[in-house]
């Protein structure tokens, strides 16, 4: 009885040290210029759809199947390579980074927590400010991009009558597959470097996923979450991309990814030193 007492109330301290260390992660983001830097590069597919209206405010070729198409392909191409990739690169290297370049890492340290709650609760704290901000970001390219063209009536009847919110609610939990992913590879990467260049190179070899030898494709993320991926869009870009991976394949490869290289950040994190 007595071991199960202090089993709990040891969880329960875990749990509120945990709660404390991911809500002064995100005091610390909220005031960080990254953040604006990711809000900015969220707030470019809006950008996108304000300058089609003005390009093409009613364009005729707009219809149910072409906006499936669309939609897809910004899904894929878009969100996926481009704006997920960078938001949990710039938000993974910067929790990683900042104690050193602000000098606070004493501070940290000197917490009654274990020093790997820290890097889980940073963790925690940047998949939900990150798959927020992403989330919010994709539903409202959809709706902007098409509701006032096709009619909110024809749109919102196409959600939850024809099935479509799952499509899109599928796509959501890639990304956020895929910012867990590179955002554990980018803390990984801020404990090791002072630099984000490595975040070129990356993405160098992710978009490179196409053109590589199928013996190749296997060693790129993107293999794996574009599999996951509801559909497959039209085109060379992705006729080139061959059979895709298995979802029980795909999700052990990024769960893997996650877990390995989080846990080299929780090692490498307990041995650190105070060396400004």
């Amino acid at each position: 009885m007595v071991n199960e007492v202090t089993h709990s109330h040891g969880l329960a301290t875990m749990a509120r040290q945990l709660i404390a260390s991911a809500w002064l992660t995100y005091l610390r983001l909220r005031r960080s210029k990254f953040l604006w830097v990711v809000l900015g590069l969220n707030s470019l597919p809006l950008l996108a759809v304000a300058v089609s209206y003005f390009a093409q405010p009613n364009p005729d070729w707009l219809d149910l199947e072409r906006s499936h198409t669309i939609s897809e392909g910004v899904a894929h191409v878009f969100f996926l390579n481009f704006i997920v990739y960078f938001t949990a690169n710039i938000f993974g290297f910067y929790i990683m980074r900042q104690e050193d370049d602000d000098q606070t890492l004493h501070y940290l340290f000197l917490q009654p927590a274990p020093r790997w709650i820290h890097i889980l609760g940073r963790m925690t704290t940047t998949l939900i400010v990150a798959g927020s901000i992403t989330t919010i970001s994709y539903l409202a390219f959809y709706l902007f991009m098409f509701a006032p063209r096709l009619g909110w009536s024809v749109v919102r009847e196409e959600l939850f009558t024809n099935g479509r919110i799952g499509v899109l609610g599928r796509e959501i939990l890639v990304m956020l597959l895929a910012l867990a992913a590179y955002g554990a590879i980018a803390m990984v990467m801020g404990s090791l470097f002072r630099s984000g260049f490595y975040a070129l190179l990356l993405l160098g070899w992710e978009s490179a996923l196409p053109y590589l030898p199928s013996t190749l494709k296997m060693w790129t993320v993107m293999h794996y979450l574009q599999s996951l991926m509801p559909s497959r869009p039209e085109g060379e870009l992705f006729q080139l991309m061959s059979e895709p991976a298995s979802p029980v394949l795909s999700l052990t490869v990024i769960a893997g990814i996650v877990t390995v290289f989080t846990g080299f950040c929780m090692i490498r994190y307990a041995s650190r030193e105070c060396q400004y």
